[in-house]
């Protein structure tokens, strides 16, 4: 697949003359090795990235796995600094990946971005561990898409880092039994406090400091400029801050509400729309925190 930023895979490399002819016969070659379970995926990796080099391509995007990861136990929380533990010749092949995905950036400013399937089917599945690591068709699709168009890769990080801390939590508070089939914390007392929390902070200064960063992203890119690789890292970090300040209490309530409900999903995706889009966002920003406050008082007061 290609996108505007020259991503490609092992497919288009082939038809593509991202490489030599020669590279293309080697990358054949190994693509009807993998099939034949001669050799493990990943390991013809440097024939691609020595061709996106050639041609300039500025980010790669890398299919890894859990099973870079396989070895540790299920009981254990893991964060995405955690040490590579593969179970076998596939995940040992997808820390080679990252590695290399790592070092081509770098050594040579391509962005990389390393993607840890973990499960992906249609439907979701029955086993709560699967459930953590779950990809439904068309969100696979989506993150893939997104990778590709995405800015710069240091806002990535940010929502990353929120994204593994969020899992965590999640983990921790099924671990305790605190959560409800709907995955919403069972004690509605926690849940109306979780719900004053984020109403108290859509009224605060550092909300609205944050809101109008987001508001205005062309704004920030003229304010906030820095050249090269680095600095454009450093860019997307930033406003990946800024981002995460702007929208992080009201991603929380998800917990109070249940990580399952869709209605309220969508619901919250209209609510971010018009706050960060809407010609009076700010306005949409308060009165959400005071609708906020308000329902988790109630749920206090009833609980």
């Amino acid at each position: 697949m290609a996108g505007p930023y020259g991503l490609i895979s092992v497919a288009t490399a082939l038809a593509a003359p991202i490489a030599s002819s020669r590279t293309r016969r080697r990358m054949v070659r190994a693509v009807r090795a993998h099939a034949e379970g001669i050799v493990p995926p990943g390991v013809d990796n440097p024939e691609l990235y020595q061709g996106a080099r050639r041609h300039k391509v500025k980010r790669m995007v890398f299919a890894s796995s859990n099973h870079a990861f396989g070895m540790y136990s299920v009981n254990e929380k893991l964060d995405h600094g955690a040490a590579f533990r593969p179970d076998g010749f596939y995940g040992l092949s997808k820390a080679w990946g990252e590695a290399m995905t790592r070092m081509y950036w770098d050594k040579h400013g391509i962005e990389g971005i390393s993607i840890r399937i973990g499960t992906a089917f249609d439907k979701p599945p029955a086993d709560f561990r699967q459930l953590s690591t779950w990809f439904g068709t068309e969100d696979l699709l989506q993150l893939m898409t997104q990778c590709i168009r995405v800015p710069d890769v240091g806002y990535m990080t940010v929502w990353v880092g929120f994204s593994a801390a969020a899992t965590l939590a999640q983990w921790a508070l099924h671990d305790a039994a605190l959560l409800s089939a709907s995955m919403a914390v069972a004690s509605p007392r926690v849940a109306g406090a979780l719900l004053v929390a984020a109403g108290a902070y859509q009224l605060t200064p550092a909300k609205r400091a944050c809101l109008e960063h987001c508001q205005s992203p062309l704004g920030f890119l003229m304010s906030h400029w820095r050249d090269g690789p680095v600095g454009t890292y450093q860019m997307g970090l930033r406003h990946g801050i800024y981002c995460l300040g702007c929208c992080w209490a009201l991603m929380a309530v998800l917990f109070a509400v249940g990580v399952m409900n869709l209605v309220f999903v969508a619901a919250l995706a209209l609510f971010v729309l018009l706050e960060k889009t809407g010609p009076a966002g700010l306005l949409v920003a308060r009165a959400g925190g005071v609708l906020l406050l308000a329902a988790g008082a109630f749920m206090l007061a009833t609980g």
